[in-house]
């Protein structure tokens, strides 16, 4: 999708992903996450059902978004 996801536009936040899951960290504090390999269009957020596999994800994405904050030129 050009421009991005409709939900981040209109809320604000900022989305991560990898070949398998995508996060998604809105503006207003909660987070929405994803495996695009069984749920291509993102209809159910894993974030409160998480399986140890996802929850590994979930904090490595996590933990990149914190990375790249910091090591931002801008």
């Amino acid at each position: 999708m050009a421009g991005g996801s409709p939900r981040i536009a209109s809320a604000g936040g900022r989305a991560l992903r990898d070949d398998r899951y995508k996060l998604i960290r809105f503006n207003d504090g909660h987070d929405e996450f994803y495996d695009l390999r069984t749920d291509a269009y993102e209809g159910t957020n894993l974030v409160n059902s998480l399986t140890t596999e996802q929850r590994q994800y979930y904090d490595r994405l996590r933990s990149e978004e914190h990375t790249s904050e910091l090591q931002s030129p801008y």
